[in-house]
């Protein structure tokens, strides 16, 4: 990889986002790469290796002059943070700590330009980081842009996964509203929308930028899986309590969250949503919007898209 090609420094390389960024980064043929890693042992980092990437071995937590060394001679940084890290603990204040220590290291490595991702704690405590980053470190990056990422496809196959029936049917079953969207994309597509932000860093520079492909109902999200795997699937809202009761605050007060603020269908017809609501939460949730993600890279993988390409569901 040659040495005249500025140079991309990515933390959590290894990772589903960093991983979708460094593969971006690798396939323009505009950048040298440099991921950063607590294992420069593992598979994963010697398979990125073998790309070219420049693996170094870097504890985030723990050890904040490692991290100005592995930013130093970066034109710019790809910085993250994981509230589910298990070293984390699900505690927004160790999440915020980390994403301080990153953006201090990077103004002492004196690199120049930078992206975050910004994935209740877990996003309270990122929006922390950035508010951080705009007012602590103004000057010290002439360029910096953050990122919000949706709500994953691959969510399906873990977490949000349905039930499924006797009769091979599927079930969602979340307490989530039928007229509540979800902000989805493809974690893939996470490295092409940040590649799109380094290469034209001056028409980025001071924005948020989500990383959403569609809003879509779960009742749409069945609709798509019945069209493309053939199999039948249905939402099936439940309650509440009973379905966080096992569930930890943080994952139960997200789909809170979806049914208090996210986008509402257009076509909802709910009696229990009216058009000044829908006005309001359509206006002050752009942040979330497709169409915004669209113009910075207008190749977004559809939820229909993913699901034909993926071996999920596959007998």
């Amino acid at each position: 990889m040659s040495d005249t090609k500025p140079l991309i420094a990515v933390v959590g390389a290894t990772g589903r986002q960093g991983g979708s960024v460094v593969d971006a980064l690798l396939r323009s043929g505009k950048w040298r790469v440099r991921g950063l890693s607590r294992n420069t042992e593992s598979a994963q980092a010697k398979a990125l290796a073998a790309k070219g990437v420049e693996m170094v071995q870097c504890h985030v937590s723990n050890n904040p002059e490692q991290l100005v060394d592995a930013f130093k001679g970066a034109y710019g940084v790809f910085a993250m943070t994981n509230f589910w890290d298990p070293e984390l603990n699900q505690d927004s204040q160790l999440e915020q700590q980390q994403g301080r220590a990153m953006a201090d290291a990077a103004a002492k490595a004196g690199y120049k330009a930078t992206g975050g991702a910004l994935n209740l704690s877990h996003y309270a405590g990122k929006y922390q980081v950035e508010h951080y980053v705009r007012t602590h470190h103004k000057d010290s990056f002439p360029v910096q842009s953050f990122v919000y990422v949706g709500f994953y496809f691959q969510n399906v196959t873990t977490f949000f996964q349905p039930t499924i029936e006797a009769d091979g049917a599927l079930v969602f079953r979340q307490p989530l509203y039928k007229h509540t969207t979800l902000p989805l994309f493809d974690v893939n597509d996470t490295g092409n929308v940040v590649a799109a932000i380094f290469d034209k860093p001056e028409t980025y520079n001071g924005e948020s930028v989500p990383i959403v492909a569609q809003n879509l109902t779960v009742t749409q999200m069945c609709e798509a899986i019945t069209k493309v795997k053939g199999r039948a699937a249905r939402h099936e809202p439940q309650d509440f309590a009973e379905w966080a009761k096992d569930l930890s605050t943080e994952t139960a007060d997200n789909m809170r969250w979806y049914n208090d603020y996210a986008p509402i269908h257009e076509a909802s017809s709910n009696d229990d949503i009216d058009n000044e609501a829908d006005d309001y939460h359509n206006k002050k949730q752009q942040h979330r919007h497709a169409e915004i993600t669209a113009k910075v890279y207008p190749a977004m993988a559809t939820f229909e898209a993913w699901l034909a390409e993926s071996s999920w569901l596959a007998q």
